[in-house]
C-alpha cells in the first residue's frame, strides 16, 4: 500500500474542516457518550493516481456537513428530553429607572451623617448611580437596599448642664457652670431601607430611616426621621421640609449641626415640577404648629392651635458642581387665653442657601434664613421652645422676628483625610413681655479632622464652641471635644 502525502495547502484544508467539527462538538454537546457521534464512515487510502487535493477539500465539507446535522438531531432530541431544565435565566441588570443623575459635585463630598442621600430628588433620580447595596426582587422589577451607620461618640464638655449627645447651643446655661462633663453616646446611629420599583406610571421611590436620637443627654430612644414615597414628582409622608436645604449641610463631627440650620421633619405633601434639567419649583402642604408661651405673665393658660396647615414653595438652580436654592414658607399661627378670644396672627420665612465645588472635592456651602413665626424650623429652638409668638400687653400675640446663617468650608488634605470649619449666627427678638430669660442669640463654631482609611470606615475628632445669650444679656460659653467612630452598612 502506498502512503499518499498531503501538500501543505490540503493539510491546512483539512485541519480547518477538523477543527471546526471538533469545536462545534465540544460546544454544543453536553459531555456524555450519547453526545458523541459513533461512526464517522471508514477511510480511503489516498494515492497521488486516486484523488485530486479539490476532490479532498469537498469530501471534507461533506463530512462536516453530516457532523453538523447530526450534532442538530442530537440537540433536539435533548431539549425533548423529559427532565432536562431550561437553562437559567439571566436576571435583567439593576436600573434606577430614570435617567436622570445626582450630580457628581454633590456626590463627591464628604458627609459623615449621609443626610443627603435621604432627599427627594427630581424624577427620583438615584444619589448613588452605580445602585451599591441595592438587590432585585427575583421576578419582579422592584429593588431593596438596606443601609445605615453604627457610630459612637466620646464627648468632653468643659461646661456641664449641656445637651450631652447633641451640641445644642440654647442648652448652654447662661448660670453659674456646673463643671465640667463626660458622655458616651450612640444614639445618632441609624437603620435605613429603600425600594425602588419601575411601575406603569412611573419610578415609585419609598425611603424609611430612623435612629436612637429621640430625646437629651445621650438616651437611646428610637426616633423615625423619614417615611416617604414619592411616585413620579408627587412625594407623600415624612421627610425633610421643602423649606430647607439638605444638600448644603456641613460635615460636621457633631450630630446637632449648626445652630441656624433650617432643620424639620415633618409630614408633609410635595409636588416638583422640573422647568429643565437645572431648573425645579416645588410646592408642598406640610403639618402646621404653633409655638406659644405655656402661660400669661399672670398664670393664665394658653392653648396653642394652627387654623391651617404650613405652606412652601420652593426654587432651585443646579448645576454639575453648583447650586443655589431659595425657598418661602407661609404659616397660620393662634392662640387662645383663657376667658380672651382667640388671636390668629401669620408668620411667614425666607431662605437662600448653596453649594460650590470649586476645587477637586473641596468645597463650600451656606445658608442665610429670616421671618417671622419661624422659631419651629430652626434647629437650636424646634418644637417645645414656645417661641413662635410673643405675647403683647393687650393680651394678644405676635409673630417674633428671627434671623441667621452660616457657612462652612470642606477641604481634603489626601484621599482618605478631610476637614470642615464651619460658623452659625442666629437670632430671635422676643416681646417686651417676655422674662430676661428667654433666648436670644446663640452662635456655633466647628473644626474637625476627619479620616476614613476604608470604605464604611470614619474616625473624626471635632472642636466646638458655642454660646447663648439671654434677653436680660447674661450669657454661656461652652467648649466641647467630641471623638466620633462610624461604620457605614453601605458605602
Amino acid at each position: 500500500m502506498r502512503v499518499r502525502f498531503l501538500t501543505p495547502t490540503q493539510r491546512s484544508a483539512r485541519k480547518s474542516c477538523v477543527a471546526a467539527a471538533v469545536m462545534t462538538l465540544l460546544l454544543g454537546l453536553p459531555w456524555s457518550e450519547t453526545a458523541l457521534p459513533q461512526d464517522i464512515g471508514p477511510q480511503e487510502p489516498q494515492g497521488p493516481e486516486s484523488s485530486s487535493p479539490s476532490s479532498d477539500v469537498e469530501q471534507l465539507k461533506e463530512e462536516m456537513k453530516a457532523l453538523k446535522k447530526e450534532v442538530e438531531e442530537l440537540k433536539k432530541k435533548r431539549a425533548a428530553a423529559v427532565g432536562q431544565p431550561p437553562p437559567p435565566a439571566v436576571p435583567p441588570p439593576l436600573s434606577p429607572g430614570t435617567i436622570r443623575e445626582v450630580p457628581e459635585g454633590m456626590r463627591e463630598r464628604g458627609h459623615l451623617r449621609q443626610d443627603p442621600y435621604a432627599a427627594a430628588r427630581v424624577d427620583n433620580a438615584p444619589y448613588d448611580p452605580d445602585l451599591k447595596g441595592f438587590f432585585l426582587l427575583p421576578g419582579t422589577r422592584t429593588m431593596f437596599r438596606f443601609g445605615g451607620f453604627a457610630r459612637t461618640d466620646v464627648i468632653y464638655d468643659t461646661t456641664g448642664g449641656v445637651n450631652t449627645s447633641k451640641f445644642v447651643t440654647s442648652s448652654i446655661p447662661t448660670g453659674p457652670n456646673p463643671g465640667s462633663n463626660t458622655s458616651v453616646s450612640a444614639a445618632p446611629s441609624r437603620l435605613s431601607f429603600e425600594i425602588r420599583s419601575n411601575l406603569t406610571p412611573g419610578i415609585l421611590r419609598i425611603y424609611y430611616e430612623n435612629d436612637f436620637n429621640n430625646g437629651p443627654n445621650a438616651t437611646f430612644n428610637y426616633r423615625v426621621r423619614h417615611f416617604y414615597g414619592q411616585l413620579k414628582n408627587v412625594l407623600v409622608g415624612q421627610t425633610w421640609s421643602t423649606f430647607e436645604d439638605a444638600d448644603a449641610i456641613p460635615d460636621t463631627v457633631d450630630f446637632e449641626g449648626p445652630n441656624s440650620w433650617i432643620f424639620r421633619l415633618q409630614p408633609q405633601i410635595r409636588y416638583t415640577y422640573a422647568l429643565s434639567d437645572q431648573h425645579h419649583i416645588s410646592v408642598s402642604v406640610e403639618e402646621p404648629g404653633t409655638e406659644a408661651p405655656a402661660t400669661t405673665p399672670t398664670g393664665q393658660a394658653i392653648t396653642a392651635t394652627s387654623p391651617t396647615p404650613d405652606f412652601t414653595v420652593r426654587y432651585r438652580y443646579e448645576l454639575k458642581k453648583f447650586h443655589i436654592q431659595t425657598a418661602g414658607l407661609f404659616r397660620s399661627l393662634a392662640t387662645t387665653i383663657t376667658g380672651a378670644p382667640r388671636s390668629n396672627v401669620l408668620g411667614y420665612g425666607v431662605m437662600f442657601s448653596g453649594a460650590w465645588t470649586f476645587y477637586k472635592k473641596d468645597n463650600i456651602m451656606w445658608q442665610l434664613v429670616g421671618g417671622e413665626g419661624i422659631a419651629r424650623y430652626i434647629n437650636d429652638l424646634g418644637a417645645g421652645s414656645g417661641l413662635d409668638v410673643g405675647l403683647l400687653p393687650g393680651g394678644g400675640i405676635k409673630t417674633q422676628p428671627a434671623y441667621g446663617g452660616y457657612a462652612s468650608v470642606q477641604h481634603y488634605w489626601a484621599e482618605k483625610w478631610r476637614s470642615a470649619f464651619t460658623y452659625s449666627f442666629f437670632q430671635l427678638n422676643s416681646t417686651s413681655l417676655q422674662p430676661a430669660n428667654t433666648f436670644k442669640q446663640t452662635q456655633y463654631a466647628e473644626g474637625n479632622l476627619m479620616y476614613s482609611p476604608g470604605a464604611g470606615f470614619t474616625m473624626g475628632l471635632g472642636l466646638l464652641w458655642g454660646q447663648r445669650v439671654d434677653k436680660g444679656g447674661d450669657h454661656g460659653d461652652d467648649i466641647r471635644l467630641d471623638f466620633v467612630l462610624q461604620y457605614d452598612l453601605v458605602h
